[in-house]
């Protein structure tokens, strides 16, 4: 499994996103999870988009949309 590893921001706060790529266990495709990770004084905020590979590009934009809404108190 390929990993691409990158520091973003999250509605202000540091947050770590990681890009996972390997095989479904849903059949014989390759998918891509994309994971985004910041700590909070509560604890552990974390998301995971999963998409198929040759679906990614085109759901980004919604996986990206869905970030830009997280809000935190």
């Amino acid at each position: 499994m390929d990993k691409q590893r990158t520091n973003t921001n999250l509605r202000g706060q540091l947050a770590q996103s990681l890009l996972l790529e390997g095989q479904s266990p849903l059949g014989n495709q390759r998918e891509i999870v994309w994971l985004v990770a910041s700590e909070r004084p509560q604890g552990l905020f974390y998301v995971l988009f999963v998409s198929p590979e040759d679906e990614y590009d085109a759901q980004r934009a919604t996986f990206q949309s869905i970030l830009s809404s997280v809000t935190f108190p």
